[in-house]
């Protein structure tokens, strides 16, 4: 910067870092991965980590997995699994019948039903 100010009167520092996704080791890849992800969307990243690995030769840590998806747009989002016979209720009640059979609630009735 010494070298800056005496060269042209001011000193202005430079940039730090690097562009977001044009660098790092996953950028290459990055097509790869949304296509893996698109065509098998409850891939877990130790599956999507093997598969880079066997079909490229690359190995990496499933963090920057994560990062290089999310930088590309996607989120990760759990989804709650709902038992067939209990599809149709709310939230609140869903979660009252879950409660009641962790023994975290004291048996109630729902919709009109005692649970026991």
């Amino acid at each position: 910067m010494a070298a800056q100010h005496r060269e042209h009167g001011t000193a202005v520092p430079e940039p730090q870092g690097r562009s977001a996704g044009q660098f790092g080791k996953l950028s290459r890849y990055r097509d790869f991965l949304l296509e893996i992800v698109q065509a098998e969307p409850d891939i877990t990243f130790k599956e999507l980590a093997r598969a880079l690995a066997e079909t490229h030769g690359v190995e990496v840590q499933l963090s920057s997995l994560h990062r290089a998806l999310e930088r590309a747009g996607l989120s990760y989002k759990k989804r709650t699994v709902i038992p067939p016979n209990l599809k149709g209720l709310s939230r609140r009640t869903y979660a009252a019948v879950l409660s009641f059979i962790a023994g975290v609630m004291p048996p109630m009735a729902i919709l009109g039903l005692s649970l026991l």
